[in-house]
């Protein structure tokens, strides 16, 4: 064989092409930011968490959008209802990323990270669709102008989360 026909080292592993090798590294997330990702879409927007995820219980939140009694008793019901989905929605994504990242860790075989990663997208896709849901139902709940009123308060904490430059802040 001649040098210009010598196989070229690309760093990859036998029969990784080094597009697909950048790509997979692109694709693996570590677990770390997988999980907050995953919290964040579970407790809902900046007024989910800001509110400790059940908003309607908070005193200015339920002055704010003039909640009556009868209003927080159906939320609550709503998130009750939703919860064991959320949270059993959440373990399986979990175990799902742990596999796809033991995959990606340790196999070569593409067919099968594709497989893993296509359960860990239809399971996550499976928590957002409940979780869309019962934010759904609970607007319903609400009267136009609490919708209204609600949303602005949400715009309003969105903006002093992501501060002045409109950027969210990172965390590490």
């Amino acid at each position: 064989m001649t040098a210009s026909h010598a196989p070229v080292n690309t760093g990859c592993p036998a029969g990784v092409s080094p597009v697909m090798s950048t790509r997979w590294e692109r694709l693996r997330p570590p677990l770390t930011v997988a999980v907050i990702a995953l919290l964040t879409v579970l407790l809902g927007s900046g007024l989910a968490s800001a509110q400790g995820f059940k908003w309607w219980t908070d005193e200015s939140v339920q002055k704010l959008l003039a909640l009556t009694a009868e209003q927080r008793r159906w939320l609550e019901e709503l998130f009750r209802q939703a919860l064991p989905t959320l949270r059993s929605g959440r373990d399986r994504l979990e175990v799902a990323e742990r596999d796809l990242s033991a995959l990606i860790e340790g196999s070569l075989d593409e067919a099968q990270v594709v497989r893993q990663l296509e359960r860990v997208e239809a399971t996550r896709a499976e928590v957002n669709k409940a979780r869309t849901l019962m934010l759904l139902h609970m607007r319903r709940v609400l009267s136009p102008d609490q919708r209204l009123r609600l949303d602005q308060l949400h715009h309003q904490r969105e903006r002093a989360r992501r501060g002045p430059d409109g950027k969210t802040p990172h965390t590490r």
